[in-house]
């Protein structure tokens, strides 16, 4: 339980700063102690506390239109799974999360997106509803909307804060409700919640201090190696599992 308060707190950290890659560390962690269902639940109230406070100390800055056309590519999103109601076992969740920051690379590379569309944003929506359905993960993907905008990194930081709330929102309701009777999530998480939600809101305010320092792009720069460095181990890990299965 120690162990999970101190990954709370550093990964919230980290999304502060960078405005993702916390999240996606944290679904990993999760995803080894937890099944799949119990650790997209977990892993949704927490990030819920992390967002919604990186999103209230930049609430200034967000960018409410592209919220709310996101929001409704997930109502869509949300509907389709909820007729499919499939759960992915640990193996693929693992290798889904380790291709995920090359996978936002390429599009970034490849294909302007912008989330400053309003047809790209009902495209972020369905996408990140999709990982978060299935993953339970989309922070990397929702970056690739913002990397050819011209949104400033105050505006990326407190929108994907937002965006990430409404997604994690969703995410608890579809796992919850879809398999709520395979949910195991010991008592002693529950009974520790607000302590680990309020880590990972100091983890936001700190990530905030540290964000005013940073240059937009050494910021760029930062966010995406650490998404690399995730994304070879959570891959290997996956292969791991794969190959156990043989």
């Amino acid at each position: 339980m120690l162990s999970l308060a101190i990954v709370t707190f550093i990964t919230s950290l980290i999304s502060g700063i960078l405005g993702m890659a916390g999240g996606l560390i944290l679904m990993g962690y999760l995803v080894w102690i937890l099944p799949v269902a119990s650790a997209a639940i977990l892993h949704g109230i927490i990030q819920a506390g992390s967002n919604g406070s990186r999103a209230y100390l930049l609430k200034d800055h967000i960018l409410w239109a592209p919220v709310l056309r996101v929001t409704f590519g997930l109502l869509i999103t949300f509907a389709v799974f909820s007729v499919l109601s499939t759960e992915l076992d640990k193996a693929w969740v693992y290798v889904l999360l380790g291709s995920l920051p090359p996978l936002a690379y390429v599009l970034k590379s490849q294909v302007r997106l912008d989330i400053l569309r309003p047809g790209h944003q009902i495209l972020c929506g369905l996408s990140i509803g999709f990982l978060s359905f299935t993953a339970g993960i989309s922070g990397p993907m929702i970056d690739v909307f913002f990397a050819h905008s011209s949104a400033d990194r105050f505006e990326q930081v407190s929108t994907k804060a937002t965006i990430s709330l409404i997604g994690h929102a969703f995410k608890v309701v579809f796992f919850a409700t879809l398999f709520g009777s395979s949910i195991e999530i010991p008592s002693e998480y529950w009974a520790m919640l607000p302590l680990f939600i309020a880590l990972s809101v100091l983890g936001s305010f700190l990530g905030k201090k540290v964000l005013q320092k940073i240059e937009d792009q050494r910021f760029r720069v930062y966010a995406w190696r650490m998404l690399f460095g995730i994304s070879a181990f959570y891959l290997a890990k996956g292969m791991s599992a794969f190959a156990q299965l043989l």
